[in-house]
């Protein structure tokens, strides 16, 4: 008898997290699971099983392949097992799930688009005609990929613009006289802090010579 595989909602409300959260952890799930069957569904069955027992299965496997990865390459020639109790895995899974947690997401999104860009180059060895006839849910598959990559990109690429425009901003900072430094900087220079910065400290031109 085939085990029934419970679906994504029933997996969120099992342990709390959005269903979302689960549709992506499963898409990413179902990349490693294809490796093992032949076909899309049976990937994403698979990873929905691993999924209704730990919500963070795949992010934690990623950390996991990266980190033996590294110790193989540095000589450091350890077990999975080994890897596996090296890294802490008593965070709150369901508090980062749902945003009330930070977590190391750098390392996973490194790992992630290494995986898009093997899958990318694999797709490409395929369809090298534009007039090549697709299964509907690859297209779809892909279509929803494009988009999430393509959103995810703009918000960083505007949070970076964001970070330099904040450096320059501090770097033409207003520089003024401090009488207690008896110096010209600017607040962050001032060895006293910003307050006193602000109390002690005078236009440059309105100094006495």
């Amino acid at each position: 008898m085939k085990k029934k595989v419970s679906t994504e909602k029933e997996i969120a409300k099992k342990h709390g997290v959005d269903v979302k959260y689960i549709v992506t952890q499963a898409e990413i799930g179902s990349t490693v699971e294809r490796e093992h069957v032949t076909t899309h569904e049976e990937a994403y069955g698979i990873a929905l099983q691993h999924l209704d027992e730990f919500p963070d299965y795949y992010k934690h496997l990623l950390k996991m392949e990266k980190q033996l990865k590294k110790e193989w390459k540095n000589g450091k020639k350890k077990t999975y097992k080994d890897i596996k109790e090296s890294i802490k895995l008593h965070e709150n899974h369901i508090a980062v799930a749902m945003g009330r947690e930070l977590d190391d997401e750098g390392g996973m999104i490194m790992s992630q688009l290494d995986t898009i860009e093997r899958s990318v180059n694999r797709l490409r060895e395929v369809v090298k005609d534009p007039k090549m006839q697709l299964p509907g849910w690859v297209q779809s598959k892909v279509t929803l990929a494009c988009d999430y990559i393509d959103t995810a990109s703009e918000y960083m690429s505007g949070k970076n613009e964001e970070v330099v425009y904040e450096e320059e901003k501090k770097e033409k900072e207003e520089k003024k006289f401090c009488r207690l430094c008896q110096k010209p900087e600017t607040q962050k220079e001032c060895s006293y802090g910003p307050k006193a910065w602000e109390r002690f400290s005078v236009p440059i031109p309105s100094v006495k010579k």
